[in-house]
């Protein structure tokens, strides 16, 4: 535990402004004016669904704080920001531990913050002063620029575990764990991060069945509109996982981000496949039961770090280029079921190219190759299936809008400068205004800047990413 992180939530939780603004005692106007205890240097050093975050000076000490600013006008981006923020506030105050972000204070700004310039997002302002991760990395570069990292994998799962199950021991779910929101910094402390999803997994709490969560990632019990529980951050973190070992993102194996992956068994069994034969059998082990479809089968976060706390016999312990015996096992079944053909693992396979035939190419599962897969999955007695029929998923309307055939961009060269694109986020099926700058020299990539000022490379593999809106009037050049 980190002493300095553990004071700092110790003064919020035991703020008085807070707990009365929490309590619905106090307006956000009776809050402290943050421009009392920080100094905004004018630096934005992130933007989320609900807010952007710039960074700050304590007048007290000198120490550096992110602070998270929330627009509190009617006529805002996101009119739920208050009661997200309120979620994430409640959360916070509640926890105090090293692999979790630090809650400062919460203030009130009646005017715009420096570097928090979103016309979208007006003041006056709900201002959260968080804890600075320095020389942080979000999870998510490090899957996208190194790959399958099995020993990467297994010290955040180590970390966040242990975060969740001291959140969870509190009687409160993250229901938003994914690679973005996971920070490590230059020690390699994993941190867990933007808690705006968060809610009490109490019996007697309001369940929030229509909270804008992390669709890729969202457990079967979420689509089904059930309430919420540990289990839902458990089903998430086995997803993440498994992009660590694979440097697969679960949504770009899928080609969309509007489908929970559990819709999607092939790519479900595909993942839990390569995360054993790239990782080894505890990571494998873990992944399969954190996955389970039944959340009373699911290995819970306390469950997990008494299972960590015990070292895993054969972990790291292989010869390079051999399989573990489990996945040898898989293997040996896999043979059996395509009629005597030994699949062999090809130099660094991904999804649907872990296994190639007899002529060497590789194997991307289709109709045969999936049944074949899923019965060796079923054999491997992991409890992977396909989802229960008419099971509701929260995304009608997202899945309606994205159903244009004419607006998925087809190969890079259809995209030239100037052109006005609609951007998808890897997750949460949020759409932003973009326009394309150029193509990247000697890449099959293309720049492009999102409004607001950030720039991006798109690689051809995540074209489905970029979508040219249906009406093509509207892609013009920008001014």
């Amino acid at each position: 535990m980190f002493p300095s992180a553990a004071a700092a939530t110790y003064v919020a939780a035991t703020d008085v402004p807070v707990a009365r603004y929490l309590a619905n005692q106090l307006p956000a106007q009776g809050l402290p004016p943050l421009g009392s205890r920080y100094n905004c240097t004018g630096q934005k050093i992130g933007r989320g669904s609900i807010g952007d975050v710039v960074l700050a000076t304590d007048r007290q000490d000198g120490t550096k704080a992110a602070i998270k600013v929330v627009s509190l006008a009617n006529g805002g981006l996101r009119p739920d920001s208050e009661s997200a923020s309120r979620r994430e506030i409640e959360a916070l105050t509640a926890v105090s531990h090293s692999n979790i972000v630090s809650l400062f204070g919460v203030f009130y700004s009646p005017t715009r913050v420096p570097g928090a310039d979103d016309p979208s997002r007006p003041a006056p302002l709900l201002c959260l002063a968080l804890e600075l991760i320095a020389d942080s990395t979000p999870l998510s570069g490090l899957i996208r620029h190194g790959g399958s990292q099995p020993a990467l994998a297994s010290s955040v799962l180590l970390q966040i575990s242990g975060a969740l199950a001291h959140l969870h021991s509190r009687s409160f779910v993250h229901r938003d764990v994914w690679s973005e929101n996971i920070l490590i910094d230059s020690d390699g402390r994993a941190v867990l991060v933007d808690f705006g999803c968060s809610a009490s997994s109490l019996p007697t709490a309001f369940v929030d069945a229509h909270a804008k969560l992390n669709v890729p990632y969202m457990s079967p019990e979420a689509c089904r509109r059930e309430r919420q529980q540990a289990g839902d951050d458990c089903w998430a973190l086995g997803c993440v996982l498994t992009e660590v070992v694979t440097g697969v993102f679960l949504a770009d194996a899928m080609g969309c981000n509007t489908i929970p992956v559990h819709h999607r068994p092939t790519v479900l069994q595909n993942s839990l496949v390569n995360t054993y034969v790239l990782g080894d059998e505890g990571i494998g082990d873990t992944a399969s039961e954190l996955l389970c479809l039944g959340a009373s089968n699911r290995l819970s976060m306390q469950e997990l770090c008494k299972r960590m706390a015990v070292p895993y016999t054969a972990r790291n312990r292989k010869k390079p280029g051999t399989l573990n015996p489990k996945s040898q096992k898989f293997m040996d079944k896999m043979s059996e079921l395509s009629g005597g053909r030994s699949p062999q693992r090809q130099q660094g396979s991904g999804f649907g190219t872990l296994f190639a035939g007899c002529n060497g190419q590789a194997a991307t599962p289709s109709s045969s190759s999936s049944s074949t897969m899923a019965s060796a999955v079923d054999f491997m007695g992991w409890g992977i299936g396909s989802p229960s029929v008419g099971s509701p998923v929260v995304i009608e309307t997202r899945q309606k809008r994205h159903s244009l055939p004419d607006q998925r961009s087809s190969a890079i060269t259809d995209l030239t400068a100037g052109t006005r694109v609609n951007y998808m986020a890897r997750t949460h099926a949020g759409e932003y205004k973009a326009y394309i700058m150029s193509k990247v020299a000697g890449r099959n990539a293309v720049k492009i800047k999102v409004e607001g000022g950030e720039e991006k490379v798109v690689e051809e593999a995540d074209l489905w990413r970029i979508r040219v809106p249906a009406d093509r009037s509207s892609a013009k050049s920008p001014p």
